[in-house]
């Protein structure tokens, strides 16, 4: 068994030494991979960027890893359509993102925190990439407004989900990201919910708010968005039986102008009601982000590659000076198209 048919890898280093980049080099030798998931403490080192082939990217989920180490990146894999570079990457500056709008043109999905990065680093470079589509970013409780005016104003494709982590934002910031009439997904923390303005959002389809929402506008939201298909509260009213009488009530009227809706609540001191019938569903337990996190479906690769099994690999690997102890498994999937 060869494990150069590898379509997807998930790499976690316990510990970082001298063996780390050799490996990482060796990885180019995996000419169908596509994906990579790279997850390791303290890699300071280069060489990540020789893998050019790459179509998806995830470093800097743990402290330490280089900033320009992401530049190398950024300059090699102009093939990349999802990058997520977390929150934990130190001094990442200007150079960074105006790299990574240069070279990174095919980027449909971006994640990325700015709760770090210095007050004049330009992040707001990101509205410039012409086919992202999905969006990602862990904030300190502000966004720059330049930053939003460049999400409300961008060019090519249009902006179809906003995930936005961190702290509680100000009602004047929500009110003016609901400017973004092409969202489908988005996802927000605030301190007021300015009802009026979400109602404006006509394509939204998955809603995840943070904030308290009162019966009424519960049962009204639905009914002014009729797209949507998940709302994902993090607070919820009492859900006892007058709310569940509603909720038939508001079902009765709307059978004919919608279809079916999930409700979802986060964790409560008390349980939430389950309720369920063909046009609604309610029930407990936060949903993350969905279209960001839909599997890409990979470009045709050429003839002499192409495969009847996919595999993915997951590997784990503490690597010592003298020693190596290594656990790798695999799945495969039987005549599977082959997708990231």
């Amino acid at each position: 068994m060869t494990f150069r048919r590898t379509r997807g890898a998930h790499l976690y280093f316990r510990s970082v030494t001298r063996w780390c980049m050799p490996f990482v080099h060796n990885l180019k030798q995996f000419t169908c991979l596509r994906k990579l998931k790279f997850e390791a403490f303290s890699y300071s080192e280069r060489g990540l960027d020789v893998l050019d082939q790459l179509e998806s990217l995830e470093v800097g989920a743990y402290p330490g890893f280089d900033a320009k180490s992401l530049a190398d990146c950024c300059q090699t894999m102009k093939k990349l359509r999802y990058l997520n570079f977390g929150q934990l990457i130190p001094k990442i500056s200007k150079n960074n993102f105006e790299i990574l709008v240069t070279n990174c043109q095919q980027l449909e999905r971006l994640a990325f925190g700015v709760e770090l990065l210095d007050s004049t680093v330009p992040y707001e470079l990101v509205c410039q990439l012409p086919k992202l589509r999905h969006l990602q970013v862990w904030h300190g409780g502000s966004l720059r407004e330049s930053f939003i005016e460049g999400l409300i104003n961008k060019l090519g494709s249009p902006l179809e989900s906003l995930i936005l982590k961190g702290h509680v934002l100000k009602e004047a910031q929500v009110q003016h990201l609901c400017n973004i009439s092409t969202v489908k997904e988005l996802d927000i923390f605030c301190d007021t919910l300015p009802f009026a303005d979400l109602l404006k959002l006509k394509n939204l389809i998955y809603f995840h708010i943070s904030s308290p929402m009162t019966e009424d506008q519960l049962l009204h939201l639905p009914y002014a968005l009729p797209r949507v298909k998940v709302l994902n509260s993090q607070f919820c009213p009492e859900l006892y039986v007058p709310f569940l009488t509603s909720v038939r009530n508001w079902v009765n009227e709307q059978r004919k102008q919608r279809g079916r809706i999930k409700i979802r609540f986060g964790f409560r001191a008390k349980p939430v009601i389950s309720y369920a019938n063909l046009f609604v569903k309610i029930i407990e337990g936060r949903l993350g982000p969905i279209l960001i996190n839909k599997e890409l479906k990979i470009q045709m690769l050429p003839k002499r590659l192409q495969i009847k099994r996919v595999y993915h690999l997951h590997m784990y690997m503490h690597v010592e000076d003298a020693c190596e102890d290594i656990n790798v498994t695999y799945t495969t999937q039987k005549n599977a198209t082959p997708r990231l």
